[in-house]
């Protein structure tokens, strides 16, 4: 995959139904949570399969997880011939050289996960990792849950304007992103893409196609003209 500037994530996905109708609206990725160490929102693995299944081949997808082992990863990369994985777990430069090595071409994104540390620290671990990583995604923590991602909120935009300024790789914003405020956070921060989950959701939790629709259109246009 070629991770072309402007890229669109749209992130969380519920069932197949839901698969289908966020890939209606073509975004650049689907990023489809699974083995989420015990979130509510996670699922089973006959779920997951027919989401992966629902996906049609022309939209990239990228496998969001917390797990942090290769005897863990390799086996769902396999079985499911996923071809993007994005890590929010502690991930280790020697796992990363492993997943690379067992499975040429596969496009590995490492979470920076703004709010929990310091800003040095940070770059520190853009500098570790740019060269075995394809892109890194900046997120947000949470503190009195001890989320990192799928929050709602968003982080300190200068903070991630810093990141996108040193980093060698590509780096996508997200954390409490929406239609309302994606054109003003493309603007402050300059990512090379963005993503949405919580925000392009009902109070159900269920993604709604106005918002899914609006999110990209906006994205776009904020986008062309930068």
């Amino acid at each position: 995959m070629t991770l072309s500037r402007g890229l669109v994530q749209v992130a969380g996905v519920r069932n197949a139904d839901e698969a289908r109708l966020i890939a209606a609206e073509r975004p650049h990725v689907i990023g489809l949570p699974y083995l989420l160490r015990g979130r509510p929102e996670d699922h089973d693995e006959a779920e997951f399969t027919e989401v992966v299944k629902a996906i049609p081949p022309s939209i990239f997808t990228v496998w969001i997880t917390y797990l942090e082992k290769f005897s863990e990863l390799e086996p769902v990369i396999r079985r499911h011939g996923l071809k993007g994985v994005q890590l929010h777990g502690p991930a280790t430069p020697a796992l990363l050289l492993e997943l690379k090595a067992a499975f040429p071409g596969i496009v590995l994104w490492k979470s920076l996960i703004i709010g929990k540390g310091e800003l040095s620290e940070l770059e520190a671990e853009v500098r570790s990792y740019a060269h075995l990583v394809d892109a890194f995604l900046t997120d947000t923590w949470e503190p009195s849950t001890g989320k990192s991602g799928a929050t709602g909120k968003t982080h300190d935009w200068a903070v991630s304007r810093r990141l996108v300024e040193i980093s060698p790789r590509p780096v996508i914003l997200a954390g409490g992103l929406n239609p309302e405020n994606v054109a003003h956070a493309i603007r402050a921060v300059k990512p090379w893409g963005v993503d949405a989950h919580t925000g392009l959701e009902d109070a159900a939790g269920n993604k709604e196609p106005a918002k899914v629709k609006k999110f990209l259109a906006e994205s776009s246009a904020a986008y062309a003209a930068i």
